[in-house]
């Protein structure tokens, strides 16, 4: 008796190339997760504090300019617009806290009727943003 052997092979994937992409594409990621921004684009240098803490992302925040200006979410306001903003964030979040941003050089008047104007619609819990510092 004569038998002939089958010279066929068992396919095989080759994994390879496939992880060489998911390392790129993890790496893509990691890369430029960390290049977030702050959505707002004021240029601000906050104050430095140690006991600084992180607050969630959800709060209304008002941003005082180095000449005053108030904006609300990136528009700019005056103290009515402020007061009807903070009066509709509040309804919505009851318990609120209304997150303050004034660059280090304004002058503490400014921060003061920014204050008045979110205290005056209701908003008695404010938060004032800071850079962490470290010791």
């Amino acid at each position: 008796m004569y038998f002939t052997r089958s010279s066929k092979r068992k396919p095989e994937i080759n994994v390879v190339p496939m992880l060489d992409v998911i390392f790129f594409l993890l790496i893509f990621f990691m890369l430029f997760t960390t290049f977030r921004t702050d959505t707002q684009g004021f240029n601000l240098n906050l104050p430095k504090a140690v006991t600084g803490d992180n607050q969630p992302s959800q709060l209304l925040t008002v941003t005082v300019t180095e000449d005053g200006t108030i904006f609300v979410k990136d528009r700019r306001a005056d103290a009515d617009l402020v007061k009807s903003e903070v009066a509709s964030y509040l309804e919505s979040h009851p318990h609120g806290v209304v997150l303050l941003k004034a660059d280090e050089t304004v002058r503490y008047r400014y921060v003061v009727k920014a204050m008045d104007a979110i205290r005056a619609a209701g908003g008695y819990r404010i938060a004032l943003a800071v850079e962490k510092e470290s010791l």
